[in-house]
């Protein structure tokens, strides 16, 4: 006997699905570093456009499409906010190659407008932020931290011996440090940044 419709339907629905890791907490999915399953039009569309989550690369990481059976004796229960998902699997950190790739990149510069055109530490129109370096690694250099697991943390000035700059935003221009958090490791990496006049250039 031939498969009907309702197979074929549901084949199909099950070959749409993906097992991604996600790169934080995404409610009603799982937490992050978590390996679930999603659709891939939503993958494709959303959480990998939204840096939310990122392809797997072992395909060793697979999943049972199929739903649990439904007990109707079965107790009721919630699980905890704090409690991960059943479907997360810790994944191996991403440091030990986005590590040797950060250390390898030459000083960044970022150009911006400063209010007083000339003098080296003028305040700037606006501020560079910690994702305006983020997007500059992506743009530049095509490292996306956060579809690795990793984010810039803070700044430090060098021209006032290295003080951290508060609030997290540059407001100056001048010679800095960005601080980036890789996920799982303790140090910090420390990449240089030159926040110069956009105008001069």
């Amino acid at each position: 006997m031939f498969p009907t419709r309702a197979v074929f339907a549901r084949s199909k629905k099950i070959r749409q699905f993906i097992n991604v890791a996600l790169n934080v907490d995404v409610p009603q999915l799982g937490v992050r570093n978590a390996i679930v399953p999603v659709a891939r039009g939503r993958m494709r569309n959303y959480l990998y456009p939204s840096a939310l989550a990122r392809y797997l690369s072992d395909p060793s990481l697979t999943f049972d499409p199929s739903p649990p059976a439904f007990d109707p004796n079965a107790p009721l229960s919630l699980p905890s906010s704090t409690s991960p998902t059943p479907l997360g699997l810790p994944l191996p950190s991403a440091a030990p190659t986005l590590l040797p790739l950060l250390r390898s990149l030459p000083p960044l510069t970022l150009p911006r407008r400063p209010t007083v055109p000339g003098q080296p530490r003028s305040p700037l129109y606006g501020s560079v932020s910690l994702s305006d370096v983020e997007d500059l690694l992506a743009d530049e250099h095509g490292v996306r931290l956060a579809v690795q697991g990793a984010r810039v943390v803070g700044f430090e000035d060098l021209d006032a011996q290295g003080a951290e700059v508060e609030g997290g935003r540059v407001k100056a221009l001048g010679r800095y440090e960005v601080k980036v958090q890789l996920d799982g490791q303790e140090e910090l990496v420390r990449l240089r940044l030159d926040v110069v006049d956009g105008q001069s250039q």
